[in-house]
């Protein structure tokens, strides 16, 4: 049975209020990092997290971060090296670990997660120039998943696992309103 996630919102990681320690998810890698050191990470300034929580209760039942980044020319696609080839290198929001606790499986929490990165994109990409969202896919699955978001591979990447959402197609997607029926509205508390 599917839970409901009408009360489901999406807020900034507080360290000291949300709580991680119950946070399960069948990547052990994943969930150790919620656990264990995303809130040094933040708290650092190093990534800038984002926690889902239904209603009322800090338990964290997703999460994902977002960082800034750069990739040097020839790595991503040509329009990115024929737009930054003078600052030799294309500037990119990288959103990494994103997840959602067990129970919360196939809930639409993952799709709320990634609405809120790309939108979170746009708000970056309003203050310092960037070209596109990228993150490292954990396996082949999840770039087929991820594709069906219209994130593409890497001209050049390394593992083949490397992928990007360039800017303009994250605005059409806005502007077309496909993204704004992921978002839960935002209760009144979720300053």
């Amino acid at each position: 049975m599917l839970k409901d996630i009408s009360n489901v919102h999406i807020v900034p990681l507080r360290s000291a209020e949300h709580i991680r320690r119950g946070f399960c998810c069948s990547v052990q890698k994943i969930q150790n990092y919620c656990r264990n050191n995303i809130h040094r990470q933040h708290d650092a300034y190093q990534v800038r997290a984002f926690v889902a929580c239904d209603g009322d209760s800090l338990d964290v039942i997703g999460f994902y971060y977002l960082c800034l980044t750069s990739f040097v020319i020839g790595k991503i696609d040509d329009p990115s090296d024929d737009k930054f080839d003078r600052v030799k290198a294309v500037p990119a929001v990288y959103l990494g670990m994103i997840a959602v606790h067990d129970d919360y499986i196939g809930s639409g929490v993952g799709k709320m997660l990634m609405a809120h990165a790309l939108h979170t994109t746009t708000e970056i990409a309003d203050r310092a120039g960037t070209y596109a969202l990228t993150l490292d896919a954990l396996n082949e699955k999840l770039v087929e998943y991820y594709k069906k978001f219209d994130f593409q591979t890497f001209k050049q990447g390394e593992t083949g696992l490397e992928m990007f959402l360039p800017l303009k197609s994250i605005q059409a997607a806005i502007a077309a309103s496909e993204l704004t029926t992921m978002l839960p509205e935002k209760p009144e508390a979720a300053g």
